[in-house]
């Protein structure tokens, strides 16, 4: 089985409430399945309906195919009887980040090749030497740098 890495955050929300908010960002085809409500753009949040959720997916797809990275943000408001403990705080994120998510948006990333790659790839290839590209990327569908080579 593969796994993907997910990178999560706390920041400990003290407006009103002694209230852990958890904010994670990763991979939208990861993350997405994960989400349960959406925040609107008035600060509303509602669930996430299969319509909802395929419309995030498909502008994650026209962002993906125009050559930019895309990252989900989602967050989780952790409420005391659910707060995250000192003693062992990863696990009880990761056990957290595993369902409940609320979907906060999506970021795209330009993520162009450095201008000196092309040249590389050539003078390597000049040498004789193989060239082959590594795709390490949060998401389908998103090109590197070896796909404009």
């Amino acid at each position: 089985m593969k796994t993907r890495r997910v990178y999560a955050v706390f920041e400990y929300w003290e407006m009103l409430t002694t209230s852990s908010l958890l904010t994670v960002k990763g991979a939208p085809d990861i993350l997405i399945e994960r989400c349960t409500n959406i925040v609107l753009p008035d600060g509303n949040v509602i669930p996430l309906t299969e319509a909802g959720c395929n419309a995030v997916k498909q502008l994650k797809d026209q962002w993906s195919s125009e050559g930019k990275r895309v990252i989900l943000l989602a967050r989780k408001i952790l409420h005391d009887e659910e707060s995250i403990a000192p003693a062992d705080p990863e696990t009880k994120m990761l056990d957290e980040i595993r369902s409940g998510l609320t979907l906060v948006g999506l970021i795209s990333i330009i993520d162009p090749p450095r201008p000196e790659i092309p040249g590389v790839v050539s003078t390597l290839r000049g040498a004789g030497i193989r060239v082959f590209m590594v795709r390490l990327g949060p998401g389908k569908g998103t090109p590197f740098f070896g796909d404009h080579v």
